[in-house]
Protein backbone atom coordinates (compact mmCIF):
# COMPACT_ATOMS: atom_id res chain seq x y z
CA UNK A 1 0.00 0.00 0.00
CA UNK A 2 1.29 3.43 -0.90
CA UNK A 3 0.48 6.39 1.31
CA UNK A 4 0.56 9.94 0.03
CA UNK A 5 1.09 12.81 2.41
CA UNK A 6 0.03 16.24 1.19
CA UNK A 7 1.60 19.13 3.10
CA UNK A 8 1.68 22.87 2.67
CA UNK A 9 4.75 25.05 2.34
CA UNK A 10 4.26 26.15 5.96
CA UNK A 11 4.43 22.53 7.14
CA UNK A 12 7.52 21.87 5.08
CA UNK A 13 9.22 24.92 6.53
CA UNK A 14 8.56 23.63 10.04
CA UNK A 15 10.44 20.38 9.46
CA UNK A 16 13.84 20.05 11.08
CA UNK A 17 15.71 19.59 7.83
CA UNK A 18 14.47 22.99 6.71
CA UNK A 19 15.06 24.61 10.06
CA UNK A 20 18.00 26.73 8.99
CA UNK A 21 18.61 30.07 10.62
CA UNK A 22 17.46 31.79 7.44
CA UNK A 23 14.17 29.88 7.40
CA UNK A 24 13.63 30.56 11.09
CA UNK A 25 14.10 34.28 10.50
CA UNK A 26 11.69 34.29 7.55
CA UNK A 27 9.10 32.33 9.55
CA UNK A 28 9.41 34.77 12.43
CA UNK A 29 8.99 37.63 9.99
CA UNK A 30 5.86 36.03 8.54
CA UNK A 31 4.40 35.54 12.01
CA UNK A 32 4.57 39.31 12.48
CA UNK A 33 2.83 39.95 9.17
CA UNK A 34 -0.63 38.94 10.38
CA UNK A 35 -0.16 40.91 13.59
CA UNK A 36 0.78 44.01 11.60
CA UNK A 37 -2.04 43.49 9.14
CA UNK A 38 -4.67 43.23 11.87
CA UNK A 39 -3.41 45.98 14.20
CA UNK A 40 -2.11 48.76 11.92
CA UNK A 41 -5.12 50.94 11.01
CA UNK A 42 -6.41 51.17 7.47
CA UNK A 43 -5.89 54.58 5.87
CA UNK A 44 -9.23 56.32 5.39
CA UNK A 45 -11.43 54.62 7.99
CA UNK A 46 -9.12 54.68 11.01
CA UNK A 47 -6.41 57.32 10.41
CA UNK A 48 -8.37 60.41 9.39
CA UNK A 49 -8.77 61.75 12.95
CA UNK A 50 -6.34 62.85 15.64
CA UNK A 51 -7.21 59.75 17.66
CA UNK A 52 -6.64 57.57 14.61
CA UNK A 53 -3.24 59.13 13.94
CA UNK A 54 -2.30 58.52 17.56
CA UNK A 55 -3.23 54.87 17.12
CA UNK A 56 -0.78 54.70 14.22
CA UNK A 57 2.21 56.58 15.64
CA UNK A 58 1.91 55.56 19.30
CA UNK A 59 0.08 52.24 19.58
CA UNK A 60 1.77 50.80 16.47
CA UNK A 61 5.19 52.41 16.83
CA UNK A 62 6.87 48.98 16.82
CA UNK A 63 5.22 48.03 13.51
CA UNK A 64 4.93 51.21 11.44
CA UNK A 65 8.10 53.29 11.15
CA UNK A 66 7.69 56.71 9.56
CA UNK A 67 9.55 59.03 11.92
CA UNK A 68 6.85 59.54 14.55
CA UNK A 69 7.57 59.57 17.47
CA UNK A 70 11.00 61.11 16.88
CA UNK A 71 12.96 57.91 17.51
CA UNK A 72 10.77 55.67 15.35
CA UNK A 73 12.94 55.20 12.27
CA UNK A 74 15.52 52.91 10.74
CA UNK A 75 18.34 53.26 8.23
CA UNK A 76 17.04 55.07 5.11
CA UNK A 77 14.89 52.93 2.81
CA UNK A 78 17.00 54.07 -0.16
CA UNK A 79 19.87 51.92 1.19
CA UNK A 80 17.85 48.75 0.62
CA UNK A 81 17.07 49.05 -3.08
CA UNK A 82 19.09 50.63 -5.86
CA UNK A 83 16.10 52.14 -7.64
CA UNK A 84 15.15 53.96 -4.44
CA UNK A 85 18.77 54.98 -3.91
CA UNK A 86 19.00 56.56 -7.35
CA UNK A 87 15.69 58.36 -6.79
CA UNK A 88 17.06 59.89 -3.60
CA UNK A 89 20.27 60.87 -5.44
CA UNK A 90 18.40 62.48 -8.35
CA UNK A 91 16.01 64.43 -6.13
CA UNK A 92 18.77 66.23 -4.23
CA UNK A 93 20.22 68.66 -6.85
CA UNK A 94 16.91 69.93 -8.26
CA UNK A 95 18.04 73.57 -8.18
CA UNK A 96 21.45 72.88 -9.76
CA UNK A 97 22.30 72.84 -13.44
CA UNK A 98 21.40 69.35 -14.69
CA UNK A 99 22.83 68.11 -17.97
CA UNK A 100 19.69 66.13 -18.85
CA UNK A 101 16.72 68.57 -19.15
CA UNK A 102 13.10 67.58 -18.57
CA UNK A 103 11.12 66.98 -21.81
CA UNK A 104 9.07 70.02 -22.92
CA UNK A 105 5.86 67.96 -23.00
CA UNK A 106 6.42 66.99 -19.36
CA UNK A 107 6.99 70.62 -18.38
CA UNK A 108 3.70 71.56 -20.03
CA UNK A 109 1.89 68.82 -18.11
CA UNK A 110 3.59 69.90 -14.88
CA UNK A 111 2.49 73.50 -15.45
CA UNK A 112 -1.09 72.28 -15.89
CA UNK A 113 -0.80 70.11 -12.77
CA UNK A 114 0.38 73.05 -10.67
CA UNK A 115 -2.49 75.19 -11.92
CA UNK A 116 -4.99 72.41 -11.22
CA UNK A 117 -3.61 71.69 -7.75
CA UNK A 118 -3.86 75.35 -6.74
CA UNK A 119 -7.64 75.40 -7.23
CA UNK A 120 -10.15 74.72 -4.47
CA UNK A 121 -12.46 71.71 -4.77
CA UNK A 122 -15.56 70.65 -2.92
CA UNK A 123 -14.38 67.04 -2.54
CA UNK A 124 -11.63 64.57 -3.41
CA UNK A 125 -13.80 63.15 -6.19
CA UNK A 126 -14.25 66.65 -7.62
CA UNK A 127 -10.48 67.12 -7.55
CA UNK A 128 -10.15 63.79 -9.39
CA UNK A 129 -12.36 65.09 -12.19
CA UNK A 130 -9.60 67.57 -12.98
CA UNK A 131 -6.85 64.97 -13.19
CA UNK A 132 -5.61 64.40 -9.63
CA UNK A 133 -6.90 60.88 -9.06
CA UNK A 134 -7.41 59.94 -5.38
CA UNK A 135 -6.39 56.60 -3.88
CA UNK A 136 -4.56 55.20 -6.92
CA UNK A 137 -2.03 52.41 -7.32
CA UNK A 138 -0.21 51.42 -10.48
CA UNK A 139 -1.70 48.53 -12.42
CA UNK A 140 1.42 46.37 -12.17
CA UNK A 141 1.42 43.15 -10.19
CA UNK A 142 2.66 43.72 -7.57
CA UNK A 143 1.73 47.40 -7.34
CA UNK A 144 4.72 49.54 -6.41
CA UNK A 145 3.40 53.11 -6.70
CA UNK A 146 0.76 54.23 -4.19
CA UNK A 147 -0.99 57.61 -4.45
CA UNK A 148 -3.23 59.08 -1.75
CA UNK A 149 -5.11 62.38 -2.15
CA UNK A 150 -6.69 64.53 0.56
CA UNK A 151 -8.76 67.41 -0.71
CA UNK A 152 -7.37 69.90 1.82
CA UNK A 153 -5.22 69.86 4.93
CA UNK A 154 -7.34 69.43 8.03
CA UNK A 155 -9.70 66.83 9.45
CA UNK A 156 -9.55 64.57 6.37
CA UNK A 157 -6.08 63.35 7.31
CA UNK A 158 -2.50 63.27 6.08
CA UNK A 159 -2.16 61.91 2.53
CA UNK A 160 1.44 60.73 2.96
CA UNK A 161 0.65 58.92 6.21
CA UNK A 162 -2.32 57.24 4.59
CA UNK A 163 -0.21 56.23 1.58
CA UNK A 164 2.13 54.50 4.02
CA UNK A 165 -0.81 52.72 5.65
CA UNK A 166 -2.13 51.63 2.25
CA UNK A 167 1.28 50.19 1.41
CA UNK A 168 1.43 48.38 4.75
CA UNK A 169 -1.85 46.60 3.99
CA UNK A 170 -0.72 45.79 0.45
CA UNK A 171 2.66 44.35 1.44
CA UNK A 172 1.15 42.21 4.22
CA UNK A 173 -1.58 40.78 1.97
CA UNK A 174 -1.57 36.94 1.77
CA UNK A 175 -1.09 36.92 -2.02
CA UNK A 176 2.32 38.59 -1.64
CA UNK A 177 3.82 36.01 0.74
CA UNK A 178 6.19 34.64 -1.92
CA UNK A 179 7.27 38.18 -2.78
CA UNK A 180 8.07 38.88 0.88
CA UNK A 181 10.40 35.87 0.88
CA UNK A 182 12.28 37.31 -2.10
CA UNK A 183 12.40 41.03 -1.49
CA UNK A 184 11.78 43.94 0.85
CA UNK A 185 9.01 45.12 -1.54
CA UNK A 186 10.36 48.62 -2.39
CA UNK A 187 7.75 51.20 -3.39
CA UNK A 188 7.20 54.88 -4.16
CA UNK A 189 4.52 56.72 -2.19
CA UNK A 190 2.90 59.97 -3.37
CA UNK A 191 0.73 62.09 -1.11
CA UNK A 192 -1.38 65.02 -2.33
CA UNK A 193 -2.88 67.21 0.41
CA UNK A 194 -4.45 70.27 -1.17
CA UNK A 195 -1.62 71.71 -3.26
CA UNK A 196 1.10 69.99 -1.22
CA UNK A 197 2.87 67.14 -3.03
CA UNK A 198 5.08 64.71 -1.10
CA UNK A 199 7.12 61.85 -2.56
CA UNK A 200 8.34 59.14 -0.22
CA UNK A 201 9.95 55.71 -0.53
CA UNK A 202 9.24 52.66 1.61
CA UNK A 203 10.40 49.10 2.22
CA UNK A 204 9.26 46.20 4.38
CA UNK A 205 11.78 44.24 6.49
CA UNK A 206 10.68 43.65 10.10
CA UNK A 207 7.99 46.29 9.54
CA UNK A 208 7.22 49.18 7.20
CA UNK A 209 9.93 51.84 6.94
CA UNK A 210 9.16 55.07 5.09
CA UNK A 211 11.26 58.16 4.28
CA UNK A 212 10.12 61.48 2.81
CA UNK A 213 12.34 62.57 -0.12
CA UNK A 214 10.45 65.50 -1.65
CA UNK A 215 7.88 67.98 -0.33
CA UNK A 216 6.67 71.01 -2.26
CA UNK A 217 3.73 73.38 -2.39
CA UNK A 218 2.59 73.48 -6.02
CA UNK A 219 2.69 77.26 -6.33
CA UNK A 220 3.46 79.29 -9.45
CA UNK A 221 3.75 82.94 -8.38
CA UNK A 222 6.53 85.31 -9.45
CA UNK A 223 8.99 82.40 -9.74
CA UNK A 224 6.71 80.26 -11.90
CA UNK A 225 9.43 79.28 -14.40
CA UNK A 226 11.77 78.13 -11.63
CA UNK A 227 8.97 76.29 -9.82
CA UNK A 228 7.78 74.49 -12.97
CA UNK A 229 11.35 73.45 -13.77
CA UNK A 230 11.98 72.17 -10.24
CA UNK A 231 8.83 70.03 -10.16
CA UNK A 232 9.51 68.78 -13.70
CA UNK A 233 12.92 67.59 -12.60
CA UNK A 234 11.43 65.89 -9.53
CA UNK A 235 8.84 64.04 -11.62
CA UNK A 236 11.48 63.11 -14.22
CA UNK A 237 13.49 61.49 -11.42
CA UNK A 238 10.35 59.73 -10.20
CA UNK A 239 9.53 58.41 -13.68
CA UNK A 240 13.05 56.98 -13.94
CA UNK A 241 12.64 55.31 -10.55
CA UNK A 242 9.34 53.77 -11.69
CA UNK A 243 11.14 52.38 -14.76
CA UNK A 244 13.90 51.01 -12.51
CA UNK A 245 11.35 49.36 -10.21
CA UNK A 246 9.52 47.91 -13.21
CA UNK A 247 12.78 46.22 -14.24
CA UNK A 248 13.42 45.10 -10.65
CA UNK A 249 10.05 43.36 -10.32
CA UNK A 250 10.31 41.88 -13.81
CA UNK A 251 13.59 40.27 -12.77
CA UNK A 252 11.94 38.86 -9.63
CA UNK A 253 9.16 37.36 -11.73
CA UNK A 254 11.75 35.71 -13.96
CA UNK A 255 12.82 33.63 -10.95
CA UNK A 256 10.14 30.93 -10.46
CA UNK A 257 8.98 31.01 -6.87
CA UNK A 258 11.26 31.52 -3.91
CA UNK A 259 15.01 30.82 -4.10
CA UNK A 260 15.99 27.12 -3.68
CA UNK A 261 17.64 28.00 -0.39
CA UNK A 262 16.10 30.61 1.86
CA UNK A 263 17.91 33.91 1.57
CA UNK A 264 17.65 36.85 3.94
CA UNK A 265 19.76 39.21 1.84
CA UNK A 266 16.72 41.44 1.27
CA UNK A 267 16.56 42.17 5.01
CA UNK A 268 19.89 43.98 4.74
CA UNK A 269 21.07 47.05 2.81
CA UNK A 270 21.97 46.96 -0.86
CA UNK A 271 23.83 50.29 -0.99
CA UNK A 272 24.69 52.02 -4.25
CA UNK A 273 27.71 54.28 -4.60
CA UNK A 274 26.97 57.74 -5.92
CA UNK A 275 27.58 57.84 -9.71
CA UNK A 276 30.44 60.36 -9.43
CA UNK A 277 32.51 58.15 -7.09
CA UNK A 278 35.25 56.24 -8.91
CA UNK A 279 37.14 54.75 -5.98
CA UNK A 280 37.34 51.27 -4.53
CA UNK A 281 34.04 49.58 -3.54
CA UNK A 282 34.29 46.19 -1.80
CA UNK A 283 31.99 43.25 -2.47
CA UNK A 284 29.97 42.80 0.72
CA UNK A 285 27.67 40.06 2.00
CA UNK A 286 25.70 41.36 4.97
CA UNK A 287 25.10 38.81 7.72
CA UNK A 288 23.78 40.59 10.84
CA UNK A 289 22.81 43.89 12.39
CA UNK A 290 24.89 45.16 15.30
CA UNK A 291 23.38 46.58 18.48
CA UNK A 292 24.87 49.39 20.56
CA UNK A 293 26.62 46.82 22.74
CA UNK A 294 28.00 44.90 19.75
CA UNK A 295 25.48 42.05 19.82
CA UNK A 296 24.75 40.52 16.40
CA UNK A 297 21.04 40.20 15.58
CA UNK A 298 19.11 39.35 12.41
CA UNK A 299 15.82 41.19 12.95
CA UNK A 300 15.47 44.35 15.00
CA UNK A 301 13.37 43.83 18.12
CA UNK A 302 13.60 47.24 19.82
CA UNK A 303 13.71 50.92 18.91
CA UNK A 304 17.45 51.08 19.55
CA UNK A 305 18.10 48.09 17.30
CA UNK A 306 15.90 49.54 14.55
CA UNK A 307 17.75 52.86 14.57
CA UNK A 308 21.19 51.28 14.35
CA UNK A 309 22.97 51.81 11.04
CA UNK A 310 25.75 49.33 11.86
CA UNK A 311 26.01 45.85 10.33
CA UNK A 312 28.26 42.83 10.13
CA UNK A 313 29.32 41.62 6.70
CA UNK A 314 31.92 39.46 5.02
CA UNK A 315 34.01 40.33 2.01
CA UNK A 316 36.66 38.48 0.03
CA UNK A 317 40.10 39.03 1.53
CA UNK A 318 41.34 40.01 -1.91
CA UNK A 319 38.87 42.92 -1.80
CA UNK A 320 40.58 44.33 1.28
CA UNK A 321 42.82 47.32 0.70
CA UNK A 322 44.70 47.04 4.00
CA UNK A 323 47.67 44.91 5.01
CA UNK A 324 47.40 42.10 7.55
CA UNK A 325 49.99 43.91 9.67
CA UNK A 326 47.52 46.78 10.10
CA UNK A 327 44.77 44.64 11.63
CA UNK A 328 44.36 43.98 15.32
CA UNK A 329 45.28 40.56 16.80
CA UNK A 330 41.63 39.94 17.70
CA UNK A 331 40.38 40.00 14.10
CA UNK A 332 41.95 37.08 12.21
CA UNK A 333 41.13 36.28 8.61
CA UNK A 334 38.85 33.31 7.96
CA UNK A 335 41.34 31.00 6.26
CA UNK A 336 38.63 28.46 5.40
CA UNK A 337 36.65 30.80 3.16
CA UNK A 338 39.36 33.32 2.31
CA UNK A 339 37.00 36.03 3.52
CA UNK A 340 37.21 38.63 6.23
CA UNK A 341 34.49 39.76 8.63
CA UNK A 342 33.96 43.51 8.67
CA UNK A 343 31.81 46.11 10.36
CA UNK A 344 29.80 48.30 7.99
CA UNK A 345 28.50 51.61 9.26
CA UNK A 346 26.21 54.09 7.50
CA UNK A 347 26.58 57.68 8.67
CA UNK A 348 25.88 61.20 7.39
CA UNK A 349 29.39 62.51 8.14
CA UNK A 350 32.77 60.86 8.63
CA UNK A 351 36.49 61.71 8.72
CA UNK A 352 38.32 58.79 7.08
CA UNK A 353 41.74 60.47 7.32
CA UNK A 354 41.48 60.74 11.11
CA UNK A 355 40.46 57.08 11.23
CA UNK A 356 43.47 56.05 9.14
CA UNK A 357 45.88 58.12 11.25
CA UNK A 358 44.90 56.21 14.39
CA UNK A 359 44.53 52.83 12.68
CA UNK A 360 48.17 53.05 11.57
CA UNK A 361 49.11 53.13 15.28
CA UNK A 362 46.62 50.39 16.28
CA UNK A 363 44.53 53.00 18.08
CA UNK A 364 41.49 52.31 15.88
CA UNK A 365 40.24 49.36 13.82
CA UNK A 366 41.74 49.21 10.35
CA UNK A 367 39.69 51.14 7.79
CA UNK A 368 39.03 49.33 4.52
CA UNK A 369 37.11 52.05 2.72
CA UNK A 370 34.75 55.00 3.14
CA UNK A 371 32.35 55.21 0.17
CA UNK A 372 29.77 57.95 -0.50
CA UNK A 373 26.50 56.15 -1.23
CA UNK A 374 23.06 57.20 -2.42
CA UNK A 375 21.07 58.56 0.48
CA UNK A 376 23.59 61.34 1.21
CA UNK A 377 25.50 58.95 3.46
CA UNK A 378 28.92 57.39 3.82
CA UNK A 379 29.39 53.62 3.95
CA UNK A 380 32.31 52.97 6.27
CA UNK A 381 33.82 49.48 6.06
CA UNK A 382 36.24 48.66 8.85
CA UNK A 383 37.92 45.72 10.50
CA UNK A 384 35.85 43.88 13.08
CA UNK A 385 37.67 44.01 16.39
CA UNK A 386 36.42 41.89 19.29
CA UNK A 387 36.23 43.51 22.69
CA UNK A 388 33.80 45.55 24.74
CA UNK A 389 32.79 49.18 24.87
CA UNK A 390 34.07 51.28 27.76
CA UNK A 391 30.52 52.06 28.92
CA UNK A 392 29.95 48.37 29.71
CA UNK A 393 32.59 48.52 32.46
CA UNK A 394 30.95 51.67 33.82
CA UNK A 395 27.60 49.84 33.90
CA UNK A 396 29.25 47.16 36.03
CA UNK A 397 30.68 49.92 38.24
CA UNK A 398 34.19 48.77 37.38
CA UNK A 399 37.24 50.91 36.68
CA UNK A 400 39.18 50.35 33.48
CA UNK A 401 42.93 49.65 33.42
CA UNK A 402 45.05 52.81 33.41
CA UNK A 403 46.57 51.66 30.13
CA UNK A 404 43.24 52.26 28.40
CA UNK A 405 43.43 55.90 29.45
CA UNK A 406 47.03 56.09 28.21
CA UNK A 407 46.05 54.72 24.80
CA UNK A 408 43.14 57.15 24.43
CA UNK A 409 45.32 60.03 25.57
CA UNK A 410 47.89 59.07 22.92
CA UNK A 411 45.17 58.84 20.26
CA UNK A 412 43.87 62.33 21.10
CA UNK A 413 47.40 63.76 21.09
CA UNK A 414 48.01 62.21 17.67
CA UNK A 415 44.84 63.76 16.26
CA UNK A 416 45.71 67.13 17.80
CA UNK A 417 49.13 66.99 16.14
CA UNK A 418 47.23 66.94 12.83
CA UNK A 419 45.07 69.89 14.01
CA UNK A 420 42.04 67.61 14.38
CA UNK A 421 39.46 67.48 17.19
CA UNK A 422 37.83 64.12 17.96
CA UNK A 423 34.75 65.78 19.43
CA UNK A 424 32.73 62.90 20.88
CA UNK A 425 35.01 61.34 23.49
CA UNK A 426 32.28 59.47 25.34
CA UNK A 427 32.54 55.85 26.49
CA UNK A 428 30.31 54.45 23.66
CA UNK A 429 33.10 55.51 21.28
CA UNK A 430 35.94 53.93 23.27
CA UNK A 431 36.63 50.23 22.86
CA UNK A 432 38.60 47.92 25.16
CA UNK A 433 40.41 45.31 23.06
CA UNK A 434 42.07 42.17 24.45
CA UNK A 435 45.83 42.14 24.08
CA UNK A 436 48.15 39.37 22.95
CA UNK A 437 49.73 36.63 25.03
CA UNK A 438 52.90 38.47 26.09
CA UNK A 439 53.59 39.80 29.57
CA UNK A 440 53.06 43.36 28.37
CA UNK A 441 50.09 42.56 26.16
CA UNK A 442 47.19 43.60 28.36
CA UNK A 443 43.94 45.20 27.18
CA UNK A 444 44.29 48.14 24.82
CA UNK A 445 42.13 51.16 24.11
CA UNK A 446 40.79 52.17 20.70
CA UNK A 447 38.59 54.94 19.31
CA UNK A 448 35.88 53.58 17.03
CA UNK A 449 33.71 56.50 15.90
CA UNK A 450 34.97 59.31 13.67
CA UNK A 451 31.63 60.90 12.75
CA UNK A 452 32.26 64.19 14.55
CA UNK A 453 35.97 64.74 13.83
CA UNK A 454 36.71 68.22 12.51
CA UNK A 455 39.49 70.75 12.11
CA UNK A 456 40.40 72.74 15.23
CA UNK A 457 38.81 76.19 15.15
CA UNK A 458 36.82 75.51 11.96
CA UNK A 459 34.88 72.27 12.31
CA UNK A 460 31.44 72.38 13.94
CA UNK A 461 29.55 70.04 16.23
CA UNK A 462 26.23 68.59 14.97
CA UNK A 463 23.19 70.83 15.30
CA UNK A 464 21.37 67.81 16.77
CA UNK A 465 23.79 67.50 19.71
CA UNK A 466 21.96 67.24 23.04
CA UNK A 467 23.80 69.76 25.20
CA UNK A 468 21.67 68.70 28.18
CA UNK A 469 23.68 65.48 28.60
CA UNK A 470 26.05 65.49 31.60
CA UNK A 471 28.88 64.42 29.26
CA UNK A 472 29.24 68.00 28.02
CA UNK A 473 29.05 69.66 31.46
CA UNK A 474 32.77 70.46 31.78
CA UNK A 475 33.64 70.88 28.11
CA UNK A 476 31.51 73.89 26.95
CA UNK A 477 30.47 71.98 23.81
CA UNK A 478 27.39 73.48 22.11
CA UNK A 479 25.09 72.69 19.20
CA UNK A 480 26.74 73.75 15.94
CA UNK A 481 29.56 75.18 18.04
CA UNK A 482 33.14 75.57 16.83
CA UNK A 483 35.31 72.56 17.68
CA UNK A 484 38.30 73.12 19.94
CA UNK A 485 41.09 70.84 21.15
CA UNK A 486 40.33 72.01 24.69
CA UNK A 487 37.01 70.16 24.47
CA UNK A 488 38.85 66.86 23.91
CA UNK A 489 41.19 67.61 26.81
CA UNK A 490 38.25 68.28 29.15
CA UNK A 491 36.47 65.07 28.15
CA UNK A 492 39.72 63.11 28.43
CA UNK A 493 39.90 64.29 32.03
CA UNK A 494 36.40 62.91 32.63
CA UNK A 495 37.38 59.58 31.11
CA UNK A 496 40.48 59.38 33.32
CA UNK A 497 38.18 59.25 36.35
CA UNK A 498 36.72 56.00 34.99
CA UNK A 499 40.14 54.30 34.95
CA UNK A 500 42.47 53.04 37.67
CA UNK A 501 45.18 55.48 38.61
CA UNK A 502 48.79 54.89 37.56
Amino acid sequence: MVHFLVVTEDVLQSLDQLGTIQNQVLRGREQRVELIRTTVPRPSNDASTSAGVRTVVVDNADRFHAGRPAGNYGPPACLFNRALGLLDYRLRPLDDDISEPAPPILMRMVHQLMTTAARSYSSEDDRGTYGIVPHAINADDPPFVVVEVKNEAGPEGDASLQAGLSYTHIVTAPQFKALRRQSNYPVILCGFTGNLLEISVAIYTDGMYCDLLFSERLHLGFHSAKNVLRLSRALTATRKAIADLTAFYAQLKAVPGAPPQASIAHLFPSPLKIPSYTGFVPSLTFTHRLTRSGEAVLLAASEGERRSGIYLATMPWRSSNIDEETTAPSSPRDTHTDSVEVVVKFTERYHPEAHRILAAEHLAPALHVCVPVCGDLFMVVMERVHGEMAWEAADRQELLPYRIYEDIKRAIALLHSHDLVFGDLRTPNIMVVPGGSGLDDGPRGMLVDFDWVGTHGRGRYPASLDEGLPDWATSSIQRDGIMDKAHDVAMLGQFKEQCHQA
